[in-house]
């Protein structure tokens, strides 16, 4: 049965490519990259033309924060999960989804898909595993063909067990002197 959905599968990505227009890039963390999408749409019609997935591998357990510079707002959305090729109509940006080449992706968290200027994502907790990042325009704006912009991806640092000892050495010490 499976072979059968993969097969028709292929069989519909073959039909729509011509009009697929995703990419799927890898990235290493942290990152600057840049890329280009089509339309300024994609976000409020769930349409992998005009979405970027980005593809990356987290090796150091911790929090990230994902950026997005653009002229135009931008919607993001992280999976758990390797996405090697265009979902096409089976993309969701704010729930999890089945790919018919990869299984499942697991939506780990993304922006408000329907806000205009919420476009970032920051102190997002991963794990060490694979991850796919979706963006593409959340805007309905003067009807761009294509948009370029800029995705930054950093490590946030965890407060230095020193910082929180001296910390807490200070709030003995004015405890000590109002008492």
């Amino acid at each position: 049965m499976q072979a059968l959905l993969k097969s028709a599968g292929l069989a519909l990505i073959l039909l729509f490519g011509a009009t697929s227009q995703a990419a799927i890039i890898p990235m290493t963390l942290p990152g600057n990259v840049t890329g280009q999408v089509m339309g300024e749409d994609a976000w409020q019609m769930d349409d992998t033309a005009g979405v970027d997935f980005w593809t990356f591998e987290v090796t150091e357990a911790g929090s990230y924060s994902f950026s997005v510079s653009s002229a135009i707002n931008f919607g993001l959305s992280l999976f758990s999960g390797t996405l090697t090729a265009d979902p096409g109509f089976l993309f969701f940006h704010d729930q999890s989804f089945t790919s018919l080449f990869d299984g499942e992706l697991v939506y780990v968290g993304g922006t408000a898909p329907y806000v205009p200027g919420v476009g970032n994502m920051f102190g997002i907790n991963l794990a060490a595993g694979s991850y796919t990042l979706a963006l593409g325009g959340n805007d309905f704006g003067p009807g761009f063909d294509s948009i370029d912009y800029g995705l930054s991806v950093a490590k946030v640092p965890e407060p230095s067990l020193l910082v929180l000892f001296l910390l807490a050495l200070a709030g003995l010490v004015y405890r000590q002197q109002r008492g």
